[in-house]
Formats: structure tokens, sequence, C-alpha cells
């Protein structure tokens, strides 16, 4: 049997798709593959797990971008890049700012003259990962008049903008897609490859704005190599399949795949830019 550990409660994007390769490479491979949830401390206790599991490539982590900068922001007993070995890349993801639908910001202008004009600022909703980075870029933006209020996932998060206990967020964009639709929420901006028509880049407004998501298969470090390529080659196959596009697209993500080296440089590439913003706001978390 393969535990997929997921370091993220059940119901968001991570658990649904880990829920899917986990059901497909079971049919794939002809081993059974089971998912565990082991949320908390900021993906820390599910990495964790794997991390001090018997490095035989049977107890797998599927986790996301934040996986790799969290050494930065908080104090950890493992390392992401020495600790772990990158087995596939499974998706990329973008995102949009969003705001309630009857907010009185219509633009990214209209939403710093909001930010100067509210005691406080604004509350920027966020989930543990890239969306908390962006509300901490957010914050820079605009001049200090932000404040970061965290969720354990996408669904409180949203949930507390539409109740109107936060201003905005940043989110995935299938995740707004359907409220968006309805009339609830409204789109400011978005990252590159969103597609939305009309709708402002986030880095043509504000340059280095930094919003990248990923997610991946890693294995405890010292993993036999043969085992690495085979649960590889079992990935690559899965992310081929009509039925599993299908899915990925309707939560706005989009498959990867490659080799464990090309996830290994998209994983050590996304620690090395974070670092910097982590440096450039001062984010000193790990002293809390």
């Amino acid at each position: 049997m393969v535990r997929l550990v997921v370091p993220a409660p059940p119901g968001g994007n991570l658990d649904t798709t880990a829920r899917l390769l986990a059901q497909r490479l079971s049919a794939v491979s002809g081993e059974p593959y089971v998912v565990d949830n082991r949320p908390g401390a900021n993906t820390q206790i599910g990495a964790e797990t794997v991390v001090r599991s018997p490095a035989d490539g049977y107890t797998l982590l599927y986790s996301g971008t934040s996986l790799a900068f969290l050494p930065l922001l908080q104090k950890v007993g493992f390392s992401p890049l020495a600790d772990l070995a990158p087995v596939a890349q499974v998706t990329r993801e973008h995102y949009v700012l969003a705001v309630h639908a009857n907010s009185p910001a219509g633009n990214l202008a209209q939403l710093a003259e909001l930010a100067r004009s509210k005691d406080g600022g604004l509350n920027c909703a966020a989930y543990p990962g890239v969306t908390a980075m962006a509300c901490e870029q957010l914050r820079v933006r605009l001049d200090g008049k932000a404040t970061t209020i965290p969720f354990q996932g996408v669904a409180p998060t949203v949930n507390a903008v539409l109740g109107g206990h936060a201003d905005l967020l940043f989110v995935n964009s299938a995740s707004a897609a359907k409220l968006v639709a309805s009339g609830r929420l409204r789109v400011l901006a978005q990252t590159s490859g969103a597609g939305l028509s009309g709708v402002p880049v986030l880095t043509d407004r504000w340059p280095g704005f930094l919003l990248e998501g990923h997610s991946g298969v890693l294995a405890p470090a010292g993993t036999p190599t043969a085992r690495i390529r085979q649960l590889n080659r079992d990935i690559n196959r899965v992310l081929q399949e009509p039925d599993v596009l299908a899915v990925l697209g309707e939560g706005g993500q989009y498959p990867v795949g490659g080799s464990p080296q090309q996830y290994g440089e998209v994983f050590a590439r996304t620690y090395a830019q974070y670092g910097a913003i982590i440096q450039k706001l001062n984010l000193n978390l790990r002293a809390k």
C-alpha cells in the first residue's frame, strides 16, 4: 500500500487532486494508494510525517508551493531541499485578486483608494502558502494599509470575503469562477496565464509581484532511484488521461509532469524567488 500524505484538510484543490491521483495511480500501478490528510502548521506536520518515514517509496507527500519556502517563515526540523526527493510536478495554478461583488473597489486604483480611506486599511484573507505571501506583498503595495488574516483552507477564506469579514483575497482562478459568474465576487486582477479577458495582470500593474502556484509528489530523501523512476513514470502516464485532464481543468489546474530533475529545478527556483521576497519584506516570522 502507498500512503499519499496531504498536508491540508479535505475539500481544497490539494486534497481533491491527491484523491484523483490516488485513484488513478492505484489503477495504473496495481498498488493501492490511500490519501492521508495531515494538516497543520502551514504544511509542516504533513511534511514531517513523510520526512520521518522509511525511504522506500511507499510513503509520499503531495504538496504545494509553500513547502519550498516553509523554512524561511518558521522553524522546522527538516529541510525540504535536502530531506525530500522530487518525484514529479503534477500541476501549476493561476490566481486572481477578488473582492466582494458589492465592494466599492472596481479596479486596483480604487482598491488602493479604499485602503487609504478605511480605518486600519483592508483585511486580506489568506490560506497557508502563496496567497498569504501575496497578501504580505499587497500590504507593501498599499503602503501598509492591509492586514493578512489567516484561514486554514480555501473554503473558509472565500467565505470570509463573502460574509463581509474580509475585504479581499487571492484565490485559484477556478475556485473564484462560479462565484464571479453568480455575481458574488468581482475579480480585479489576475496572474499571467489565467486567461481572463479585460482583467489586468498583477505584474503589469505591480512589477515584481510574485504569485506562483504548483503542486507535486515528493518522497523521503534516500528513496531508491529505481522506485522514484517508477513512480514518476506512473504519474506522467496518469497526467495524460483525458478524464484526469478534464478534472484538473475544472479546478483551475494545469498538468505538468516531466522528470524528477525538472521538478527539483522548479522547487529550488521557488525557494530562491520567495526567499528574496521574504527578505525584501523582512518577514522574520521564524522569530515569532
